[in-house]
């Protein structure tokens, strides 16, 4: 049997370097996993989905579900990652494990580049936290001494990450990092106060729909304070006055050209570059989200247009279109059911127009438009407790000035319904008849309840005092029992007033809508139990 190929990694970050062993495939190239011994967590593959030419990739896991998780990625599209040109700020080599050259650790083959004194200093120690085949030039006269100076005193100046990087591009022999490091030690030397770059992004990114970061850090040796502003296509971006750009959900708006300057005084430096561009496959999912988004957009204003023509059917069934294609945007469901209501209510449709509000609130219980339509509806039908918890929402939220003289006018309602029919509620007590429910005994003495023409509080699970047989103790049937534990009202003795049944709901109202960080399952509850425990109370 094969042994798996294996790679051996060299890179100035922790999180790529080491061996990595062929596991799978991906785009008809094989794949790399780093060994768990590394640290595991990173992959190498190959991808032509992406960026604007195929190439190979360092990531956190495969592509999956149209995006790619990119740490960096080669300059060509060489047959294999060892054949590719990478990065030299990113990736020092990759070489075949057994290969000559490519056997050894990637810190080993450092600390072979470069001979070890016989008694290390204080100096080369602090050196070798950053990278084993680093030794001060004290004791290795005449090797990279300005850059290694340099490197000592960025302790105090530069971040851990980019010290780290810089001394891995230093140890692996890249010149363009010496010379950066012999600029800072030239500029630490005269006490330049112009900003010199030690990191900057790369020349060329590509962005999906994650979050994406852009870094630059400078220092100055002559100014304690640098200002920072990132550019777009030679345009000052708002807000965007940190070492640090990030780019959250980027979409087409985010491609272009982006530079940060960097101000130390009046001297000014200025970072190569950055070509952001959105990948393909973010391309192909912005195009998708577009397209799916006018399937209900369409049918939406198609209906806007059948309303001012006078064409309420024609607008409902267009209305119904868009509810169908809106799919799992919440906001347009919310958006076409409180249109559809107010068209059923128009229409005298008024189960309709209850069930669309009441599913709208559901769906979003923030919306204090959708919570007066379904008391509106609510009123039509005679579901007085649940036009008078709509309508208190409703004022509860604000944007609605007639809720508060609407939600008063319910429950005058609901108490002279209790005031008429008390005198026979007490003579069924009298005779000791308690196999009928309050609630049924209330329906056959005429009242237009909770659940004429269908069940009011359907769309919050069902409630009332309906439910179980009455408590030995209380007279109190076990659902209500809930529901006032619900209210955080107490179960002993008789029922509460309207008004305490009211303070109670206002209260945790306020405590458990979504908007002040409750949950909308939990603001359901509450509702419904306002209603169930207002249409008992007499």
């Amino acid at each position: 049997m094969q042994t798996p190929k294996q790679l051996v990694v060299d890179s100035p970050y922790p999180n790529l370097r080491g061996n990595y062993a062929e596991s799978g495939t991906n785009e008809g190239r094989a794949a790399f996993v780093r060994l768990p011994s590394n640290g595991g967590g990173a992959w190498i593959f190959y991808s032509a989905r992406f960026g604007t030419a195929p190439c190979w990739y360092f990531g956190n896991s495969l592509p999956s579900g149209g995006s790619l998780s990119s740490l960096c990625c080669s300059l060509d599209a060489a047959e294999t990652p060892e054949a590719s040109q990478w990065p030299p700020a990113d990736i020092i080599s990759v070489g075949v494990q057994g290969v000559p050259g490519h056997t050894a650790e990637p810190s080993q083959q450092a600390a072979q580049a470069r001979p070890l004194p016989a008694a290390m200093c204080s100096e080369c120690r602090e050196l070798k936290q950053l990278n084993d085949g680093l030794c001060c030039s004290k004791c290795a006269p005449g090797v990279d001494s300005l850059a290694l100076d340099a490197l000592s005193l960025l302790r105090t100046h530069a971040s851990n990450a980019t010290l780290k990087k810089l001394a891995w591009a230093l140890a692996a022999g890249h010149a363009e990092v010496r010379e950066t490091l012999e600029v800072v030690a030239a500029a630490h030397e005269n006490q330049d106060e112009r900003p010199l770059i030690l990191d900057q992004p790369a020349t060329a990114l590509q962005v999906g729909a994650g979050t994406t970061s852009l870094i630059c850090e400078a220092i100055s040796f002559g100014c304690n304070k640098l200002q920072y502003q990132w550019d777009k296509d030679g345009f000052p971006l708002r807000r965007a006055e940190r070492s640090r750009l990030v780019l959250s959900g980027a979409g087409p708006q985010d491609e272009g050209s982006y530079v940060c300057r960097v101000s130390a005084g009046r001297a000014t430096a200025c970072t190569r570059p950055c070509e952001v561009k959105l990948s393909e496959e973010a391309q192909k999912a912005r195009a998708a989200e577009s397209a799916k988004r006018s399937r209900f957009e369409s049918p939406l204003r198609r209906a806007a247009e059948a309303v001012r023509l006078g064409q309420k059917e024609i607008a409902v069934t267009m209305l119904t279109e868009a509810l169908e294609a809106a799919e799992d945007n919440e906001a347009a469901q919310v958006d076409a059911l409180c249109r559809r209501t107010e068209l059923q209510f128009q229409l005298g449709r008024w189960k309709e127009a209850f069930q669309d509000a009441s599913a709208a609130v559901t769906i979003n219980p923030s919306i204090s438009r959708a919570h007066a339509a379904r008391g509106a509806a609510a009123e039509k039908l005679g579901f007085l407790a649940e036009a008078a918890s709509s309508w208190e929402t409703a004022e509860l939220l604000g944007g609605v000035p007639e809720a508060a003289k609407q939600a008063e006018m319910c429950r005058e309602r609901l108490q002279q319904f209790f005031a008429a029919n008390e005198s026979n509620r007490e003579s069924a007590a009298g005779t000791g008849n308690q196999a009928e429910d309050a609630e049924g005994n209330w329906r056959r003495n005429g009242w237009q309840g909770r659940y004429a023409g269908g069940r009011g509080a359907g769309f919050f699970g069902g409630s009332g005092s309906a439910a179980g047989g009455y408590s030995s103790s209380t007279g109190i049937t076990p659902a209500l029992q809930r529901h006032l534990q619900v209210l955080g009202l107490s179960v002993e003795g008789s029922l509460p007033s309207q008004d305490v049944v009211r303070g109670a709901y206002r209260k945790l109202a306020l405590q458990a809508h979504p908007d002040k960080g409750g949950s909308k399952s939990a603001f359901q509850e509450l509702q419904n139990a306002y209603e169930a425990v207002l249409s008992a109370v007499g």
